[in-house]
């Protein structure tokens, strides 16, 4: 479980139209994880959820989002978001989805230790408790 910032856990936002991924990723980030979980099923619906609260990571998958995921990024950089990592869930490219701004890159099928995996690595490159960044590399 990732320890807690300023007396609370990290929160993700997770954006996937299918219900019963949304519910499986939902359920694997907050039980095995501990993360505090806010879904949307679309970009549209991410960008009113990012207004609302700034969650500590976004994950994302690009099929709930086509070829918007893009534009995703760009919101988030004009709402002054860019320093939220996003993890991108994908068939595609993971070389290219990096270059054009994910932090990291799962490529299909998921296996949701990985995903826990990676969210770990994503907010602890970008400072986030010093025991997260020991959890993930060991002693």
């Amino acid at each position: 479980m990732p320890p807690a910032r300023d007396g609370r856990p990290d929160a993700v936002l997770l954006i996937e139209s299918d219900p019963y991924a949304r519910d499986l990723y939902r359920t694997a980030l907050h039980d095995a994880g501990g993360f505090t979980v806010v879904s949307a099923r679309d970009e549209i619906d991410a960008l009113r959820r990012l207004d609302a609260s700034t969650p500590d990571a976004v994950v994302v998958n690009l099929t709930a989002t086509g070829h918007h995921a893009r534009n995703l990024l760009a919101a988030m950089r004009l709402r002054g978001a860019a320093h939220i990592p996003v993890i991108a869930i994908t068939d595609g490219d993971p070389a290219t989805l990096q270059q054009a701004g994910f932090a990291c890159v799962i490529v299909r099928p998921v296996d949701l230790g990985n995903l826990l995996e990676e969210l770990l690595r994503c907010l602890a490159e970008r400072g986030h408790d010093g025991t997260l960044k020991a959890a993930i590399e060991g002693p």
